[in-house]
């Protein structure tokens, strides 16, 4: 692909913003487009040879969605992981655009897959029920062929589309992170949006051309220019959107760009596959935490985090935390 007129587009979004166990998670996707494609135009795009249908298997469509309609508990990763892991195989190394068939080398274990693609604190993975992400085998359905075919399918429409997916990042917030970050900011509202920004402001830094951002809106949040100016103290901002759909926002200076907090705006391509890395690191690092606890007490049940059944898991627990020695901040979030 040649990458004259072209332009950038970071889609970004969360996962685990509410429950009271497990990490947060927010994860953003960086895609090279045609310049004079409007937002409109790219979602409707992408709407031939992708779906937010279930995966099945020889499927003509590569799943890509709000993850919050491809998993459902009770109903298994697959659908979430195929398409995920199908877009992710397609991928373009090095911002070079030059195809790289075959199965990558981050298939394998979620250790491997996050020195790829996630980002966490220093020895936030020392937390105990994160030790054993090597042993969650990637894919974690019997799903490796249709990965590969499915990621040929999308590099395919990709090529004929004149775009191509450069980068994925995922940024973990461990228990321990998210407690401490509430105390100093007060409010993981706050925390969710600094989070996001410090995760755009480091993508910008490699990216020499101007950029077009889209984010959820997070909560109930319509003005976001005090964070904004915390991130880029030198950048002049100007709002040039304000409604009860979107908030957006125009750098005049360098690094260019422009931003938007949009309402349902993990339906938009891009913003979808955040959503799905998210969501699908989430689950996975969630898978670990209740394997630690449930080898330590029977007839356990397993738990997604939310808060009704935190509060049952956390009684469940009893004094098993505090024999092992692991004060309450380290695995359940205040807020």
């Amino acid at each position: 692909m040649d990458s004259a007129n072209k332009k950038l587009v970071i889609g970004v979004d969360e996962a685990g913003y509410g429950p009271n166990l497990g990490p947060l998670l927010v994860a953003a996707t960086v895609w090279l487009v045609p310049e004079n494609v409007t937002e409109a135009e790219l979602a409707a795009s992408l709407t031939e040879g992708f779906s937010c249908e279930r995966w099945e298997e020889a499927c003509q469509t590569v799943p890509l969605g709000d993850s919050k309609q491809l998993y459902r508990p009770g109903q298994g990763l697959a659908s979430l992981e195929t398409g995920l892991c199908a877009l992710l195989a397609a991928m373009d190394e090095a911002d070079t655009c030059q195809n790289i068939r075959g199965a990558p080398d981050w298939l394998g274990d979620m250790e491997t897959f996050l020195q790829r693609f996630g980002e966490m604190p220093q020895g936030e993975c020392d937390l105990p029920w994160y030790r054993q992400l090597q042993a969650l085998k990637l894919p974690s359905a019997q799903t490796s062929r249709e990965i590969l075919r499915l990621s040929e399918l999308a590099r395919q429409r990709f090529q004929a589309l004149d775009l191509c997916l450069l980068q994925a990042r995922v940024r973990v917030i461990s228990e321990k992170e998210f407690n401490a970050g509430i105390e100093k900011l007060g409010s993981k509202g706050q925390l969710l949006t600094i989070t996001t920004l410090k995760l755009v402001a480091d993508l910008l830094e490699a990216m020499p051309r101007p950029v077009e951002i889209f984010c959820d809106r997070h909560g109930g949040r319509k003005n976001y220019l005090p964070q904004l100016m915390d991130t880029w103290p030198e950048a002049w901002f100007q709002e040039t959107r304000s409604d009860a759909s979107r908030c957006s926002y125009q750098n005049l200076c360098q690094p260019e760009f422009t931003i938007h907090f949009s309402v349902g705006g993990d339906s938009f391509p891009p913003t979808a596959l955040a959503s799905m890395l998210a969501k699908y690191t989430r689950e996975r690092f969630m898978e670990s935490f209740n394997a630690f606890w449930s080898a330590r007490l029977q007839d356990l049940k397993p738990t997604a985090g939310y808060p009704v059944d935190a509060e049952r898991f956390r009684r469940q627990l009893g004094d098993a935390p505090r024999e092992l020695g692991l004060p309450a901040y380290l695995w359940w979030r205040s807020r």
